[in-house]
C-alpha cells in the first residue's frame, strides 16, 4: 500500500513504526492532571505516576532509536562506491598469487621467521580483558551509550536501589538538591525538544522526494491506523491480565504514545546520518500539523473506552 522509492524504504519503516513517546506526551499528561476534576487521580498522585510511566517508556525509545534506528537510516551505498570496489575473483586470484608465493619460500627460512615471530611476540593477555576490550572498542556499543541512554539507565539504578534513592529523591536529603537541580532542566528540556522539531522543519514540506502516495500513506498510517492497533494491544493485554487492575493512568499512558506522530529522534538521526533530512522534514510538518485533531479525536475516545460503565 505505502510503496515507498527504495532508497527510502528503511525510513519509511521507521518513520511508521517509531512514535513520539517522550515530550508531547509529557505536555498532555501534566495539562491533564494539573486540572482538579481530571478523572483520574488527585493532581500530584495523577502527575507523578504518570511522568513515570512515560519516563520509563523513554529510555526504551532512547535505545531503539540510538541502535535500530540509527543503523536503519544508514544512507545506501552510491553506483560509484559499490563500482569502484574489488571484485571477489580479483579478491580470491591476489590471495591464491600471495599463498603460492608463500609456499615457495625454502623450509629454512621459514623456521627462522618463525623464531623471530616467537621471540618478538607480545605476552598473550587474558581472555576476559581482551574480549572486554573488543567489546568496548566495537562502534555498535559505542553508539549505544549516548548520552540519553547513560542517564536513562542511571535514573533506573538510582531508582531501583533504596539506598542510593534515599540519598537523592528524599527530601532534606545530602543530595536532595541535584534531584531538584535535575528536575528544573527536565523541565526545560521539552520546550528545547520542540525548539530541535523546528529546525528539523528548516528543509520545508515540498522538498521531499517521497511522492504524494507515500507521505499520505506514512501520515494515515502513523495518526489513525497505529492508535486502532494500540487500542487493541492495550485492550487485549487487559483481558489477558498482563497489566495492573484499576491503574486507568498506566492505560492511558500506553494509549496515548500509540497515538503520537513521528518521532522528532528519528528526524535529527537523518540529519545525523546524511540520509532523507528533506524527506524527515516534510513528514514531521504535515504529522504534527494533522496530530491537532487526529490526537483530540482519540483522547475523546479513550476516556470513553477507559472510564464506559461495566
Amino acid at each position: 500500500m505505502v510503496k515507498p522509492p527504495p532508497e527510502f524504504f528503511n525510513f519509511t519503516v521507521v518513520m511508521i513504526g517509531i512514535g513520539n513517546i517522550g515530550n508531547i506526551p509529557l505536555v498532555i499528561i501534566g495539562a491533564i492532571c494539573r486540572e482538579k476534576g481530571n478523572p483520574f487521580e488527585h493532581p500530584e498522585t495523577c502527575n507523578a505516576n504518570g511522568v513515570a510511566y512515560i519516563s520509563f517508556g523513554q529510555w526504551v525509545g532512547a535505545v531503539i532509536v540510538y541502535t535500530y534506528v540509527y543503523s536503519m537510516l544508514a544512507p545506501p551505498l552510491k553506483p560509484k562506491e559499490l563500482g569502484g570496489s574489488m571484485s571477489p575473483e580479483i579478491v580470491v586470484a591476489n590471495e591464491s598469487q600471495e599463498t603460492n608465493e608463500v609456499i615457495s619460500v625454502s623450509h629454512e627460512s621459514t623456521d627462522s621467521v618463525a623464531l623471530l615471530i616467537a621471540n618478538d611476540a607480545p605476552p598473550p593477555k587474558p581472555q576476559g580483558w581482551k574480549l572486554l576490550k573488543t567489546l568496548l572498542s566495537h562502534g555498535r556499543i559505542r553508539d549505544i551509550f549516548q548520552p540519553p541512554v547513560v542517564a536513562s539507565l542511571l535514573g533506573l539504578l538510582f531508582g531501583c536501589v533504596p539506598l542510593l534513592r534515599g540519598f537523592i529523591f528524599t527530601e532534606h536529603s545530602f543530595l536532595y538538591f541535584f534531584f531538584d537541580s535535575l528536575n528544573i532542566l527536565g523541565d526545560a528540556t521539552i520546550p528545547c525538544i520542540m525548539l530541535v522539531l523546528g529546525g528539523n522543519l528548516v528543509g520545508g514540506a515540498g522538498a521531499s522526494k517521497l511522492g504524494l502516495r507515500t507521505t499520505v500513506a506514512i501520515v494515515a498510517t502513523r495518526l489513525l491506523i497505529i492508535p486502532l492497533i494500540g487500542v487493541a494491544v492495550v485492550l487485549t493485554a487487559e483481558k489477558m491480565g498482563f497489566l495492573p487492575v484499576g491503574n486507568l493512568i498506566f492505560k492511558f499512558v500506553l494509549l496515548l504514545q500509540h497515538t503520537m506522530p513521528s518521532s522528532i529522534l528519528a528526524g535529527a538521526v537523518t540529519n545525523l546520518r546524511g540520509h532523507a533530512e528533506k524527506e524527515a522534514s516534510a513528514i514531521l510538518f504535515y504529522e504534527h500539523i494533522l496530530a491537532v485533531f487526529s490526537m483530540a479525536g482519540w483522547l475523546v475516545f479513550y476516556i470513553n473506552v477507559l472510564f464506559q460503565p461495566s
